[in-house]
């Protein structure tokens, strides 16, 4: 899901409340960063952003306002399909909480489907630390090694090797210069489905 954008407007929306205009490059640093630690980069650059409960509330309620915008990446959907007939089991790890989570999920029409879904809300360390996708293993009683990880940032690619997985990085078309961990193989924006089917192959 191409959630980074909604969480970026989200964050514009709430800032603009506090009388902040976000820089062009703030979206940029928080790419893949849970809520405390968006909430300590942003912190560090305006000091007279409110206290943590207060900025996650804000925050929170734009998104959900704007969740319903949420589309599923090309590419996604073809991947999810093709997994989906081989009977490959598959999960969401996300950095979102619990509440965004499902969001994004109902907005893709998701949210029913049988999906085993980790949020940051079901551990105690996010992303980049492996407990997200050790956490999805341990659901989906699979080893860790045999899992693989389709990831869009480098926080998350790094909880995927972390865990010992094998991780696809798949940047957004406007983000392909982003410095992934070394480790992941890359898979252009167009060329996922292609990816997935070599690994599988092989």
């Amino acid at each position: 899901m191409d959630s980074e954008q909604v969480h970026h407007r989200a964050l514009v929306d709430a800032l603009r409340g506090w009388g902040i205009e976000a820089p062009d490059d703030l979206q940029r640093e928080l790419i893949g960063l849970a809520m405390a630690d968006t909430f300590a980069r942003v912190r560090g650059r305006f000091a007279r952003l409110p206290d943590y409960d207060e900025f996650v509330a804000a925050k929170s309620r734009a998104y959900l306002a704007r969740a319903k915008d949420l589309k599923m990446r090309p590419g996604a959907a073809a991947a999810f399909d093709w997994l989906s007939r081989r009977r490959t089991p598959q999960a969401l790890v996300s950095n979102s909480a619990r509440a965004l989570l499902d969001a994004n999920l109902r907005a893709v029409g998701l949210f029913e489907a049988d999906l085993i879904t980790v949020s940051r809300d079901d551990v105690d360390r996010g992303k980049p630390d492996p407990e997200p996708y050790l956490r999805a293993a341990e659901r989906l009683r699979i080893p860790p090694g045999e899992c693989l990880v389709i990831e869009d940032s480098p926080p998350g690619v790094a909880s995927g090797l972390a865990a010992g997985m094998t991780v696809l990085a798949w940047p957004e078309p406007d983000r392909c210069d982003l410095a992934f961990p070394p480790g992941a193989t890359l898979a252009p924006p167009d060329a996922l489905i292609s990816r997935v089917r070599d690994l599988f192959a092989g």
